[in-house]
């Protein structure tokens, strides 16, 4: 571990941590010798959500190819993660979807692949591939695939 005011810090197998400042420090389950936290834990999924966003940043990608299909499931990512917003990508196998909901903010979904039913207000929208639709802040809405379907979702909250 490193020590006040050195210049670097070590891994658990010996190797230099490029760049490491005094004031940094790393947590790792090695590190914490059998004794996990929430703490400790929410700090690695934090460090690899970030991690995660990097890899997609300034690299031309195709969005149909960042989340797979998965049978009988709703797979998500988090593209953006913002306190003024968020972009999601998802896929849902077909019969899956999400149960009804509310939101305190607009929200856009467009979709990538395939067709679903999205409900507003008990009021049914078809929506297929290249089409969007903006779901009201405060109006309940479900979404249902009726194929596998693929879909980016847009919220802005301020």
């Amino acid at each position: 571990m490193a020590q006040l005011g050195s210049a670097h810090a070590w891994g658990a197998w010996g190797r230099r941590f490029k760049s490491a400042r005094p004031d940094q420090f790393f947590l790792s389950p090695r590190n914490l010798r059998g004794k996990r936290s929430i703490i400790a834990e929410k700090a690695t999924e934090k460090i690899k959500k970030e991690k995660r966003a990097e890899d997609l940043k300034s690299r031309a990608l195709g969005l149909a190819d960042i989340v797979k299909f998965q049978d009988g499931a709703v797979v998500s990512r988090e593209i953006i993660g913002k306190k003024a917003g968020t972009v999601t990508l998802f896929s849902f196998d077909a019969g899956q979807g999400l149960s009804e909901h509310a939101a305190p903010f607009d929200a856009l979904v467009i979709a990538i692949e395939g067709d679903a039913d999205i409900t507003i207000s008990a009021k049914t929208h078809r929506l297929n591939k290249g089409q969007f639709i903006i779901m009201p802040a405060g109006e309940p809405h479900a979404l249902k695939a009726l194929t596998p379907f693929k879909m980016l979702l847009v919220m802005i909250r301020s």
